[in-house]
C-alpha cells in the first residue's frame, strides 16, 4: 500500500482546511479480496485515530476514445497462473531472452 496523492480543502497555504484527503494504492495479493482489504485499510484508519474515516473503492468513469462512458469498480482482482501455463512458459522465456538469466537471477 502507498500514498499516491494527499488533498486538501485549504484556498492557500496560510488558511485552514477543513477537509483533506488521501489517496491510497493497495494491491492485493494471492488469497486477499476486496472485502479483507478495505477492512485491513478501515481498521488501520481506526487504529491511527479516524474511526469514521470514509474507504471507498473507486469508480472509473472516463470516456473512452469512441466518447463511450463505461463505468466499472477500479478493483483488480489477483490471478495466478499455473507453472505449466503456456502464457507463463513464455513470460519466463521473454525475461530470460531480454535479461540474459532464468527468472531465479541464475
Amino acid at each position: 500500500m502507498t500514498i499516491s496523492e494527499v488533498r486538501s480543502s485549504s484556498p492557500s497555504l496560510c488558511a485552514v482546511a477543513d477537509e483533506a484527503g488521501l489517496h491510497l494504492d493497495r494491491r492485493l495479493t494471492f488469497g486477499e479480496t476486496k472485502k479483507s482489504a478495505v477492512a485491513e485499510v478501515r481498521d488501520a484508519a481506526k487504529r491511527a485515530g479516524y474511526p469514521d474515516a470514509k474507504v471507498i473503492v473507486l469508480q472509473y468513469e472516463e470516456a473512452a476514445y469512441t466518447g463511450k462512458v463505461y463505468p466499472t469498480e477500479k478493483y483488480y482482482p489477483t490471478w495466478v497462473l499455473e507453472e505449466s501455463s503456456p502464457y507463463l512458459k513464455s513470460a519466463v522465456a521473454a525475461y530470460a531472452g531480454v535479461l540474459g538469466q532464468g527468472a531465479a537471477g541464475g
